[in-house]
């Protein structure tokens, strides 16, 4: 599982937005032609027209009980209703689903437009993951953590500093904690699909809150040296080298390694 957006401002500006009307014309409902006097004489032929009774047959046409089987597929009120009453997305309501909504919705937008998208965003979530998502916004904007722009670089050097607030993502990741380890906790991850947050979660919640630290200074470590938006086959290859280099080694051991070192080994500075 890659985590690539922690950094959306969070905010609480509330815009309404209002849309125009139409209008439309009435110069096409003429009534020239009904009351022209030429056809006079020929619709005045009621004598031979009045064939009502020919005509008339209303009794065979008005077959509207037949037709009329409104009351089948006037179930809309059923469907309706069923459909789109229980459409609420539990993900939505987590940390990580309101981090999924900054960065598929907000980021991007004009600045007014990203605060009110922030805070739909934001609202989603229930009391306890929210306060999840500002205690590790308030650690990534403490720390200085937010990038620049959204460029490989400058984000590579966001996951590094983001090392610094391992509790806080820990926590927005998990909601809870249980007694599993790092290394569980990874093979559990690469059963989920990459848009399953509520499998991911339950993975998390499975891993004490040190060894869910432990996986997520591994996997930011190789983000902070590999992290790649156009060649996902390079990122890849490169994840899979710089574990046994300096740079990231440590965190690998204290995930998979058999005796563990704390959270917050590299140079990320070590966990809040």
């Amino acid at each position: 599982m890659r985590v690539r957006s922690l950094t959306a401002t969070l905010a609480t500006a509330l815009v309404l937005a209002a849309c125009g009307d139409s209008g439309t014309s009435s110069s096409d409902t003429t009534t020239a032609d009904t009351t022209g006097a030429d056809v006079a004489e020929d619709t005045a032929t009621a004598e031979d027209t009045a064939t009502a009774e020919d005509t008339a047959t209303a009794e065979d046409t008005a077959t509207a009980e037949d037709t009329a089987s409104v009351e089948d597929t006037a179930t809309v009120e059923d469907t309706t209703e069923a459909d789109t009453t229980p459409v609420e997305d539990p993900a939505a309501k987590t940390c990580p689903g309101i981090l999924t909504c900054f960065e598929a919705d907000c980021i991007g937008l004009p600045l007014a437009q990203q605060q009110t998208c922030v805070q739909a965003c934001l609202s989603e979530g229930d009391a306890s993951e929210q306060q999840a998502v500002i205690d590790l916004q308030t650690c990534v904007q403490t720390k200085n953590c937010i990038p620049a722009d959204t460029t490989d670089a400058s984000l590579k050097g966001a996951f590094e500093c983001q090392r610094q607030c391992l509790s806080q993502t820990a926590a927005c990741f998990a909601g809870s904690f249980g007694a599993g380890g790092c290394s569980e906790l990874s093979g559990c991850l690469e059963l989920c699909d990459d848009s399953d947050i509520m499998c991911q979660r339950d993975c998390f919640a499975a891993a004490s809150q040190e060894q869910a630290q432990y996986y997520i200074d591994y996997e930011y470590c190789g983000l902070s040296q590999c992290y790649n938006t156009e060649d996902p086959i390079a990122q890849d290859t490169c994840l899979q080298q710089v574990i046994h280099e300096p740079a990231c080694s440590d965190t690998y051991n204290q995930c998979f390694g058999s005796t563990g070192a704390g959270p917050g080994a590299g140079a990320g500075g070590g966990a809040e």
